[in-house]
């Protein structure tokens, strides 16, 4: 099968979001090869290495003890403390500094986030916000994703629900973002900024978190829309992770069905790059979303081209595209089938090895009785 899309360079690190820096390449859904990055969230980005952050609080506390008054040493022991939940203690420390650097971006985006990780949200707002004005290319020029989230956080509260019935960032306003005159630039931007606020906020908001599962169907209608079908589909897997609605579930899913069909009625005819698969063997996304919509596309295929036998095997050749993905997964993942045929076999063996055993023991004994009553007979 042709290929559309190659690996240029591998994948760097990147500051606190662990970007990737490589030059990757994905595939819309019209057969176009775009310059993206692929989102992904890996386990240790869920969560936050708690006895390393420790150990950089004290040696941060070490260092104000020779320098008291360095408000930016002070600034980051109130990031760690967030870290490890005490954004009580963090809010007494930012309020009185955001008082004597009153300009200090830093400052006013802690003690927002610190404000929102209380609930305290219309103040968490308010910080938020000035600080997007103050420095607005700050965190890759994404604040403003933050600020949707707490404008969306603040509907929610006063009426419960809101959440899961709007999006937080309608797929149109960032369809709306994109510079048709520079698309590749300008889709890679819009991306990384909504990437950024989602690697951020993810070790903060555990799974199941509706405003994490929001955003992430929103980037992956937008995505399947204008972008490409790798960060589509992996949107729509960490949503299904996230969630924690049934509803939603289904409404995912129904997207990721859709999705996979369209990918696979494209004239493009391609294999995944390496570093996707791989991606998704790191990042643990379940292969299973790569097949969601293959069953309709065989059938409609079948009911369209019932003797056209050249479909079939093109069919053949898909799922076995597909089907190289589970294999990527079978040093770590075995199906609960597999297990239980696995035990059954040995269940299986043993019993005959039992019964073998049995028809011996019975033989040796039948045989020690008949020479028994052979001697009797000869005495």
């Amino acid at each position: 099968m042709k290929k559309i899309f190659w690996l240029v360079t591998a994948l760097l690190t990147f500051e606190l979001a662990g970007f990737s820096c490589g030059n990757e390449y994905g595939v819309t859904l019209d057969g176009k090869r775009v310059y993206t990055r692929y989102l992904y969230l890996t386990p240790s980005m869920k969560s936050f290495d708690t006895p390393r952050i420790e150990e950089k609080l004290d040696q941060l506390q070490k260092e104000l003890k020779s320098d008291p008054n360095n408000f930016k040493l002070k600034s980051d022991i109130s990031v760690n403390l967030m870290k490890l939940g005490r954004a009580d203690s963090a809010l007494r420390i930012l309020n009185p500094l955001l008082g004597q650097y009153p300009n200090e971006y830093h400052l006013m985006a802690n003690l927002g986030t610190a404000y929102e990780l209380t609930g305290k949200l219309d103040s968490a707002l308010k910080y938020i916000k000035m600080g997007y004005a103050t420095n607005p290319k700050s965190h890759l020029s994404s604040e403003w994703v933050h600020v949707k989230i707490l404008e969306a956080k603040i509907k929610n509260k006063r009426g419960p629900g809101w959440i899961r019935a709007y999006p937080i960032i309608e797929p149109q306003f960032l369809i709306n973002k994109v510079d048709t005159q520079n698309l590749r630039k300008s889709l890679r931007e819009v991306n990384n900024e909504v990437f950024y606020q989602i690697r951020t906020r993810a070790p903060f908001t555990p799974a199941p978190n509706a405003v994490l599962a929001n955003i992430l169907i929103s980037l992956g209608d937008f995505n399947k829309k204008v972008g490409t079908y790798e960060n589509a589909l992996l949107s729509y897997a960490y949503a299904l992770e996230f969630q924690g609605s049934t509803t939603i579930k289904r409404r995912i899913t129904e997207r990721i069905r859709v999705l996979n069909m369209e990918h696979l009625n494209t004239k493009a005819s391609y294999e995944f790059s390496p570093m996707f698969l791989r991606l998704m063997n790191r990042s643990k996304v379940d292969p299973e979303l790569m097949l969601l919509g293959l069953d309709d596309y065989a059938n409609q295929l079948d009911s369209i081209h019932t003797a056209n036998w050249k479909n079939k095997d093109s069919l053949q050749l898909i799922k076995g595209e597909l089907d190289s993905v589970r294999l990527l997964y079978e040093n770590y993942q075995v199906s609960t089938l597999e297990k239980q045929k696995v035990h059954e076999a040995a269940v299986s063996k043993r019993n005959i090895y039992l019964i073998a055993a049995l028809i011996l023991v019975l033989v040796s004994i039948a045989f020690a009785v008949v020479v028994f009553k052979k001697r009797k007979n000869e005495d």
